[in-house]
């Protein structure tokens, strides 16, 4: 796998739109007990841009489209610059399936292989948390946990990996997820700049995320920034076009 297609796979954390301006999420008052917000959703779809920027100074722009079915899939489709689909790709719950349609190349890896690889560990359920400002994992009395006076500040362990998370006490969702692997492998710092009503839920509206990969035996660190503006929940199924 290039640089450049291990960019774009965890591109697929997060998605972009080109719509209307959706409205600010509000809420009545903060929260007093750690009660953070998670999106209720079984289909969702999604259209967006993005703004990367590599090592070595290149920046690409293009759109996204995202289609979610929960704890079930994620697809999503890049396009860069002059509208030719670049790569598309489909997570399950096992597996990180790409099509790289510019250099030809097919990809199928593990979640364990993506670690060994690249040394930063995911899954489906941390994909989705990130790309809807969820904490990481569910809330655990063995995590640590401090309250300040607008956030949260919460500290989780899992399979040698520490995610420290700020959540706003007003809509309970992240301000800010990062992770350090306990290894001094691969890492991640999410900030989410914007929270937006989405049918009464909170969800981000736009966020930059900080990309830090092993490739080729080097660190690698990129930059992505993101805006979201068209999410739609969705009532019926969606199709997940792959063919590999």
């Amino acid at each position: 796998m290039n640089k450049a297609i291990a960019f774009f796979l965890l591109l697929g954390l997060v998605l972009g739109g080109c719509a209307k301006r959706a409205s600010l999420f509000t809420a009545d008052q903060a929260m007093e007990t750690f009660n953070p917000a998670v999106l209720d959703y079984t289909y969702l779809s999604a259209k967006g841009r993005f703004v990367i920027e590599e090592p070595n100074g290149k920046t690409t722009r293009g759109s996204i489209t995202i289609r979610a079915e929960k704890d079930e899939k994620l697809w999503f489709s890049l396009t860069p610059g002059l509208g030719v689909e670049a790569l598309r790709g489909l997570i399950d719950g096992d597996r990180i399936f790409l099509r790289d349609r510019l250099n030809g190349e097919n990809i199928a890896m593990s979640f364990e292989e993506f670690a060994d690889r690249y040394g930063l560990r995911l899954s489906l359920e941390l994909f989705q948390n990130i790309l809807f400002a969820n904490i990481p994992y569910p809330f655990s009395f063995e995590d640590r946990l401090i309250r300040l006076s607008k956030t949260f500040e919460l500290t989780q362990v899992r399979d040698k990996v520490r995610y420290h998370t700020r959540v706003n006490t007003l809509h309970g969702k992240a301000e800010e997820i990062s992770t350090t692997s306990l290894e001094n492998k691969g890492s991640l710092l999410v900030s989410y700049k914007r929270i937006e009503d989405l049918e009464g839920q909170p969800f981000p509206g736009e966020m930059l995320l900080k990309l830090s990969l092993r490739l080729d035996g080097q660190r690698q660190n990129s930059i992505f920034h993101l805006d979201i503006t068209k999410v739609t929940l969705e009532t019926e199924p969606l199709s997940f076009p792959f063919q590999y």
